[in-house]
């Protein structure tokens, strides 16, 4: 029998949310997937395999060519190159608040979205670290360990909420990732065969470091997108304070 949080979290996977899902523009889907970051990048792989912006200056600013686009977001992005090179923390606050709009919408629409913003899961993953921090500080530490210990246990807790009311928007992603797949593979061997509605959605659900070493790596340089999704997953192999070794394994905070 399903748990009480996974029960809330359910009702939102189906074909209609799924169906919904597969109807939304590429940096939407980016907003699902990753967020704002990832959106806002997609929009600026778009807008480059359509000619209208370039990447200048060793990979590090934009610059606005050609007609200036008709959707908003591309508009925003579009007119914050469009004032010589534009940095990409320009074209990030140019665009910010056009993708607070669209993540409103989709919200109210019922898309599942990170409910979380990333700097939780810098929180949650320095809580989680805090025994075995403290376990490499000297004997003065012993005092804290208790503590630091109870604070890890609330920070599993918090991550493992946190995946339960995230999985509902993981499926939809993996289910998309799937169907998507040979798309990729073009995509990352030639990006200038594949038109630039079906690119942006190559990167929205992978990621712009498809594109490095190919006709675009310029554009992935300027992205400078981390590699992986971030969330819950880098911990899960370490196996809690005990799977990292925890107090126990780094000889105790007594020892």
């Amino acid at each position: 029998m399903p748990g009480a949080l996974e029960t809330i979290a359910e009702p939102m996977v189906g074909s209609q949310t799924a169906g919904l899902l597969r109807s939304l523009a590429p940096y939407e889907v980016a907003l699902v997937v990753e967020g704002r970051k990832r959106a806002i990048g997609v929009a600026v792989v778009a807008l480059s395999r359509r000619g209208l912006l370039k990447v200048e200056d060793n990979g590090q600013t934009l610059r606005a060519q050609g007609d200036r686009p008709w959707d908003e977001l591309d508009r925003a992005i579009w007119d914050a190159a469009s004032q010589g090179e534009a940095s990409l923390s320009q074209v990030h606050q140019a665009a910010e608040p056009v993708i607070v709009a669209l993540e409103s919408r989709l919200r109210a629409e019922g898309i599942p979205l990170k409910p979380w913003p990333d700097w939780v899961d810098t929180i949650i993953g320095i809580a989680i670290f805090a025994p075995m921090f403290l376990c490499s500080l000297s004997r003065a530490a012993h005092a804290a360990w208790p503590l630091s210990l109870t604070i890890s246990g609330a920070g599993i807790a918090a991550a493992f909420v946190a995946w339960i009311l995230d999985r509902p928007r993981k499926r939809l992603i993996k289910e998309l990732e799937a169907q998507n797949e040979a798309l990729k593979t073009t995509a990352s061997s030639s990006p200038e065969s594949v038109v630039p509605t079906d690119l942006a959605l190559a990167v929205a659900l992978f990621g712009s470091l498809i594109l490095a070493g190919t006709s675009m790596a310029d554009v992935s340089k300027l992205l400078k997108e981390a590699r992986g999704s971030g969330g819950f997953g880098w911990y899960a192999g370490c196996g809690g304070c005990g799977g990292c070794g925890g107090c126990g394994g780094c000889g105790g905070c007594g020892g």
